[in-house]
């Protein structure tokens, strides 16, 4: 068995596995704070200690810490996820899930379709924690239907987009990120 702080780093790496996108520390304490798994300051302590030894990343957007697994720290986490208790892997499992569907009360998804003129159509799309925009982005077409049809795959992907677009922004480069080039 692992002592308390290996246990709490093990629990955290297997949560940004799990999701597979950048997270705010907010969904973080949601999952393991509030269900009793970890306590509040061992798992901010942990998580940043995560992003020292570079096994999670830290992308800041909009003033938020967002924490997603490096390279290193999903070939750490592979191993290591059969040694994670059965309740807590499914707690954990559960709160990801419903996470991905978009179902926790404080994320939401905005679609809608403008039409600027005859033929010019915008999408704007938008994922919202709190009412704050977490990720926004607008899409200009000459076909409504074709506005329509991507109305309906954001709402029903949205955190794919979300994931892919940290994904691509804040790949290191040489040490930095793209944003920062």
């Amino acid at each position: 068995m692992n002592d308390y702080n290996t246990n709490v780093k093990i629990i955290l790496l297997y949560v940004m596995y799990k999701l597979k996108i950048a997270m705010t520390e907010k969904f973080f304490m949601e999952v393991i704070v509030y269900n009793d798994i970890v306590d509040y300051f061992s798992g901010v302590e942990t998580l940043n200690k995560l992003v020292f030894d570079g096994f999670a990343r830290d992308i800041i957007v909009g003033g938020a810490h967002h924490y997603t697994l490096t390279k290193r720290g999903v070939e750490v986490t592979e191993p290591l996820i059969s040694e994670i208790p059965e309740k807590t892997k499914n707690t954990i499992d559960e709160h990801c899930d419903k996470l991905l569907r978009g179902e926790f009360y404080f994320s939401e998804v905005r679609t809608q379709v403008v039409a600027r003129s005859e033929g010019v159509y915008y999408l704007k799309c938008g994922v919202y924690e709190w009412g704050a925009p977490v990720f926004e982005v607008n899409v200009r077409t000459n076909d409504i239907f074709q506005a329509e049809r991507l109305q309906k795959y954001f709402r029903r992907n949205s955190t794919i987009v979300h994931h892919n677009v940290f994904r691509v922004l804040g790949e290191p480069i040489d040490g930095t990120t793209k944003l920062a080039k």
